[in-house]
């Protein structure tokens, strides 16, 4: 599910009916196209929260940008189901709709987008940065011909992306200074860092070596297809260091718009 926040008149008209149910009157030929929308993958370490929570700064960035902002509402892990990558199977699904009927289905030209999450939506939201440039390789390089061309045609890596304070790293191989404030961290402790786990541990796939997961870990030939990037970090995150090495590594591989 995603949620849509604008502050704007979009093409497509949305009505609301009795029973709390949205329908969706597609926009006629002729009506002005919106040209950018924010792609928002929520946080929450992969099995907590949803868009409706992160409404109190989401719906401020929507008010404040006029840009409109598609909100992603993946499964959440439980202990013994939703295991990596399903959450970010669930998001570049909900992206690959949005690039590819955004336009015929809301209005949404998507000229210019924008990926961009927090804490565990920001390391889905660098997922989605990644497989969408892998993907566009394909594309162009003449894979997928079993796919719908139509649509291949119309898909897009993100213009720009925005990653606010992301998970980059999901082994404990590597020490960063910053770790040590799991220590008396209210929430970044090492028992919210262990549940993680039930979304890592269960699943059928290595996630050490996952660069998915693991966008510390990313070779620099894909970095190098990366869009322009801003990375936020915090002065006293246990994920500061990583994030601060990742934009190093980012940058000596020669991307230019970090």
């Amino acid at each position: 599910m995603v949620r849509l926040m604008t502050a704007i008149d979009l093409p497509a008209k949305i009505t609301k009916a009795e029973n709390g149910k949205y329908t969706i009157d597609p926009p006629v030929a002729n009506a002005t196209k919106v040209k950018s929308v924010i792609f928002y993958c929520h946080g929450g370490g992969f099995l907590s929260m949803s868009s409706f929570n992160h409404q109190n700064y989401t719906r401020i960035f929507a008010n404040e940008t006029k840009i409109p902002i598609i909100s992603c509402d993946y499964r959440l892990a439980k202990k013994d189901s939703n295991a990596f990558p399903t959450s970010l199977n669930d998001c570049f699904q909900a992206y690959y709709w949005l690039v590819t009927q955004g336009l015929s289905q809301l209005g949404l030209e998507c000229e210019n987008v924008i990926v961009s999450g927090d804490s565990a939506g920001g390391n889905l939201s660098m997922g989605i940065t990644m497989l969408a440039c892998l993907f566009k390789k394909g594309i162009d390089e003449g894979l997928y011909k079993d796919l719908n061309q139509e649509d291949l045609a119309k898909f897009k890596v993100p213009n720009n992306a925005l990653y606010n304070y992301p998970f980059v790293k999901a082994d404990n191989d590597n020490f960063f200074p910053s770790d040590i404030y799991q220590l008396d961290d209210p929430f970044l402790n090492g028992s919210l860092l262990g549940a993680i786990g039930d979304y890592l541990s269960q699943g059928k796939l290595d996630y050490r070596n996952n660069i998915l997961i693991n966008p510390l870990y990313c070779q620099s030939e894909i970095y190098k297809l990366f869009p322009p990037i801003r990375l936020i970090c915090c002065e006293q995150d246990p994920f500061r260091d990583s994030i601060l090495d990742l934009c190093v590594r980012i940058k000596g591989c020669g991307h230019q718009d970090i």
